[in-house]
């Protein structure tokens, strides 16, 4: 084989890992989409009925407050107090968010593998030195 056919082989199977690439990302994010949509779908009652009940309960514990304090001094402190429980829940949430693990590099050739037909990644792209991949 000349040269010229190496880099017409090299450039097809560039070609190939592209759309392979490409094909993955698409199923990937068809398949969140799909998962967040029902997920979303499932706490929308349970957002309403929690989001109700946060507001009753914000608005008994001013009243409670109001028995020893006047009601604009009673609002600014469940105010504040609601504001630093968000900023403190919001700090949580975001630490669990950053400890999500990514697919292994295992997972993700056996993804490839099954788009290509149960071909080897030995044979068609090799995986055993894949960089992980940070969304």
């Amino acid at each position: 084989m000349n040269v010229i056919e190496h880099a017409e082989q090299v450039s097809q199977g560039l070609a190939k890992l592209l759309g392979l690439h490409l094909k993955l990302a698409r199923l990937e994010l068809s398949r969140d989409a799909k998962t967040l949509a029902m997920q979303a779908g499932a706490a929308l009652p349970l957002l309403l009925v929690g989001l109700t009940s946060y507001v009753l309960l914000t608005a008994a514990v001013v009243l409670f407050f109001t028995r020893f304090l006047p009601v604009d001094l009673a609002l600014a402190l469940v105010g504040g107090l609601n504001a630093l429980g968000g900023a403190l829940g919001l700090g949580w949430a975001r630490s669990v968010g950053q400890r999500r693990t990514e697919p292994t590099a295992e997972a993700r050739a056996e993804v490839v593998r099954s788009l290509m037909g149960g071909v080897p990644p030995s044979r068609s792209v090799s995986t055993s030195h894949a960089e992980p991949i940070h969304g």
